[in-house]
């Protein structure tokens, strides 16, 4: 049987070593392992990678919820002025003889500064082939960076404008009038809102559109178009409710015809947390635009020895308050 048996192993090549092993009972657990032990596979080879890729959360970009923007000048442009028309007289009593009276316009050029910004995306040969590698598309995903960073700081200028130059923001322009209080109606005389009821807050509400209507000598009114701007942490304060679910947002829907309320991050600044009331358009006249001379230009790539450089600028004027009157805040809510 034997003899047989190794008459086969040597049909299909095996040798009398091979036999050896074969017929040696003891040969599996006695010989020994060339490679070291082992009863597992590779972990990475058990890893399932998710092809979708999750991008980090970024502040929201909301200064164009507020005011619209406009194109003025290009990159060449050093700075912008805007003319502002006011309309001055007097009349008297009619007399066929009489030359009294005056109709007149005082004209005044409001100067703002452009401001030109960029930033620059690189990558290298063997790191893009090696991102491919991990399905990443290593050129478009720079591109993108690239324009989300030029977003971000467009709305960071709309906002607080650039030190140094007669570039302002919604929230600093010079021309803004100056900030109301709110009412010290909360727990301990409180001014914040996390201290007062629904009512005191609508009444801070009430006070901050009185303010505005003060402001445009009464252009403003209940039916105008009204934005509410303040900090996502202050609009929630909006939900606080009376024990017969009255919120402070019900109270603005029944007094208000037409009101938006916009959140964004910058309203909680260094001096307290600010609300603004403000008419995006009062008379047909637009209250105030977000400036800019190019929105986004992106030069020619450029091939160096083994990678990319590309570069992209953007300019911004911040925001042009065209109409000051047209904004009211409170500061300490």
């Amino acid at each position: 049987m034997r003899t047989r048996e190794l008459e086969t192993l040597a049909l299909y090549g095996f040798g009398s070593e091979c036999a050896t092993r074969v017929f040696s009972g003891s040969m599996a657990k006695d010989a020994e392992l060339v490679t070291a032990p082992n009863a597992g596979v590779p972990g990475e080879l058990l890893t399932f990678f998710n092809p979708k890729v999750v991008e980090v959360l970024r502040s929201p970009l909301k200064a164009r919820a507020i005011f619209p923007e406009e194109k003025n000048g290009d990159a060449a442009t050093p700075s912008a002025k805007f003319q502002m028309l006011e309309y001055v007289g007097h009349t008297e009593p009619y007399d066929d003889y009489a030359d009294g009276g005056a109709a007149d316009i005082n004209a005044n050029w409001v100067t703002r500064d452009a401001y030109l910004f960029q930033t620059i995306r690189r990558y290298g040969d063997l790191e893009q082939m090696r991102n491919a590698a991990a399905k990443l598309n290593l050129a478009a995903a720079t591109q993108r960076a690239a324009a989300v960073i030029i977003d971000t700081d467009y709305n960071r200028f709309d906002f607080l404008g650039v030190a140094g130059l007669r570039n302002y923001g919604i929230l600093n322009d010079p021309g803004l009038n100056a900030t109301i209080t709110p009412a010290a109606t909360g727990t301990g005389s409180g001014t914040k809102w996390e201290t007062k009821t629904t009512a005191q807050i609508f009444q801070d509400i009430l006070a901050l559109f009185g303010q505005l209507v003060s402001q445009t000598g009464g252009k403003v009114d209940k039916d105008t178009r009204l934005i509410f701007a303040m900090s996502p942490e202050i609009a929630v304060r909006l939900g606080t409710a009376t024990d017969f679910n009255v919120s402070v947002i019900k109270m603005m829907d029944d007094y208000f015809r037409d009101y938006t309320i916009v959140t964004a991050p910058e309203y909680a600044t260094t001096g307290g947390q600010l609300v603004q009331c403000i008419a995006p358009e009062i008379d047909g006249q637009e209250t105030g635009v977000l400036g800019f001379t190019e929105k986004f230009f992106a030069f020619a790539p450029v091939r160096k020895t083994s990678s990319i450089v590309q570069k992209f600028r953007a300019g911004t004027y911040g925001a042009i308050i065209k109409n000051p009157s047209g904004v009211a805040g409170m500061l300490g809510v």
